[in-house]
């Protein structure tokens, strides 16, 4: 059980959501502001909502796009 008493900046505020998920063992994977992920089973969706590309891992994201990756 986690209380805060208050609105944490950006930093304190992934700094508090990193310790939740490590202590409930849910994997989370740092995305550059612009870029969000979704996974669905075999498929992870990733979404660039920003105007300049992003880069996660070996993957290049363009500009205002929608990448959809199949797992198998």
């Amino acid at each position: 059980l986690r209380y805060i008493g208050g609105w944490p900046d950006q930093i304190a505020m992934r700094r508090l959501l990193a310790s939740a998920c490590a202590d409930a063992d849910i994997q989370t994977v740092e995305l550059p502001d612009g870029l969000r992920r979704r996974e669905t089973g075999n498929e992870t969706f990733c979404f660039n909502y920003d105007n300049r590309d992003h880069t996660l891992g070996d993957m290049n994201f363009p500009p205002i796009s929608v990448t959809r990756i199949h797992h198998s």
